[in-house]
């Protein structure tokens, strides 16, 4: 789990990365960014109820994300951004770790992070 500074947490903050972000977008994965004044990237990743109805796969699904950020951040390109990954149901059905990795990795060189 990322400490609490590099979360976005509060409502007003994910709004803001909808209004004013950029979006980057595959079949699995939606990322939307948008630059923020600190020295570090947050991160936000939300899996909707639509998406998937049983929360220990909507948890399973962010926990594997966020483990796949951890370890690409210190890759990163870029710093000083929020991103917001919005996971769609096709990731979920994938529900091997690498396949997951490939479609993140895939957004985020699409994105230039990477």
């Amino acid at each position: 789990m990322f400490p609490k500074h590099q979360r976005i947490r509060l409502n007003k903050e994910y709004e803001h990365v909808f209004t004013k972000g950029r979006g980057y977008h595959s079949h699995y994965v939606t990322l939307k960014t948008v630059r923020n004044d600190l020295a570090m990237n947050r991160f936000g990743i939300i899996v909707s109820n639509k998406t998937e109805k049983k929360a220990y796969r909507r948890n399973r699904i962010r926990r594997q994300v966020r483990e796949i950020l951890r370890t690409s951040q210190i890759h990163f390109q870029k710093n000083g951004f929020d991103l917001v990954f919005v996971i769609k149901k096709p990731l979920i059905e994938l529900k091997e770790y690498a396949k997951i990795q490939v479609q993140i990795h895939f957004l985020l060189k699409k994105a230039r992070f990477l």
